[in-house]
């Protein structure tokens, strides 16, 4: 019977641990984004600008990055030229979009996505890994021991 080495266990260690983590950032990330938006306002913005640069990533490859920019309206001010928190492939300058605005602070906008759902949905798939990979585990120690027996018990009755 083939045992699972020291190395293995840690494998399936630092996978749990990966899946604990993303949930817990999903989690979290998903809680900041509704206490903004829970206390935030909505109107509607135009995309007045999208600044489209190129950065190099952690491996050196060159990475386009995207900021974009809206104007927008609140009671009577008009908030030109502010920051968005994220860019999608859809937004084009000119288009209208929805955004929040804290309304104690309205500078403060954000697009209100709900994105950091896919850090919970992939832990949760990796923790879902462990627990297959443990149950197959323990299936093929159990019959593995079980043949064992037997195999003492057919030499014993010879």
């Amino acid at each position: 019977m083939k045992r699972i080495s020291f190395s293995g266990k840690i494998d399936i260690l630092s996978f749990g641990l990966m899946a604990v983590v993303l949930i817990v950032i999903g989690i979290m990330g998903n809680a900041f984004s509704d206490n903004f938006t829970g206390n935030a306002c909505k109107t509607e913005a135009r995309i007045c600008d999208i600044d489209v640069y190129t950065e190099r990533n952690y491996k050196g490859r060159k990475v386009r990055k995207h900021k974009v920019y809206v104007d927008y309206t609140v009671d009577g001010i008009i908030y030109d030229h502010v920051l968005l928190d994220n860019y999608n492939s859809s937004m084009k300058v000119g288009s209208v979009i929805e955004i929040y605005y804290n309304p104690k602070n309205p500078g403060r906008i954000s697009k209100g996505d709900k994105t950091v759902y896919i850090f919970a949905i992939c832990g949760g798939v990796f923790l879902a890994g462990v627990a297959v990979f443990k149950i197959i585990i323990a299936r093929k120690k159990e019959n593995g021991q079980q043949e064992q027996i037997r195999n003492t018990d057919d030499y014993q009755a010879r």
